[in-house]
This record gives C-alpha cells, structure tokens and sequence, in this order.
C-alpha cells in the first residue's frame, strides 16, 4: 500500500483521534480542528530568505463539512 499524505479536517475531538489510529500509522498525518488551520495548512508558504514557495503537498484531504467558519470571518465576538 501507497503511503500517501492525508490532511484530516474536523471540529470533532473524537473524529480526529479515530483518524489518527486508523490512518497513522500507516499514512502521513496532518491533522486540523478549525478552518483557520486548514487553511494554513493548504497555503502555499514563501521563505523570503530564498524566496522559495512550498505548497501544501497532500493526496487526500479528508474534511467535515459542517464545521464553524473561520475566525477571521466571524471577528472577535463571532456571529
């Protein structure tokens, strides 16, 4: 079997542990609970020391679609 990079999205606690022990150890890992992670996790990254972008890498990415909106969109207070 393949070992592949897996981008686990999910607000669930429980979710992501049973991620973690199911696909583990036999897979890459990163694993997120909020938008604002995931979307870290899937920008491109630029070191302007040498000026070279990396971008996020995975071959799955796995997600909640009912998760809350990033914090960034809500403000301080949230909606």
């Amino acid at each position: 079997m393949k070992r592949m990079k897996i981008l686990v999205f999910d607000d669930s606690l429980i979710h992501r542990q049973s991620a973690e022990l199911t696909l583990g150890k036999d897979h890459d890992l990163t694993v997120v609970g909020t938008y604002d992670e995931a979307q870290e996790a899937l920008t491109p990254q630029t070191d302007y020391s040498t000026m070279i972008t990396t971008h996020a890498d995975f071959d799955v990415v796995l997600t909640d679609l009912l998760v809350p909106a990033s914090q960034q969109e809500q403000g301080g207070e949230g909606l």
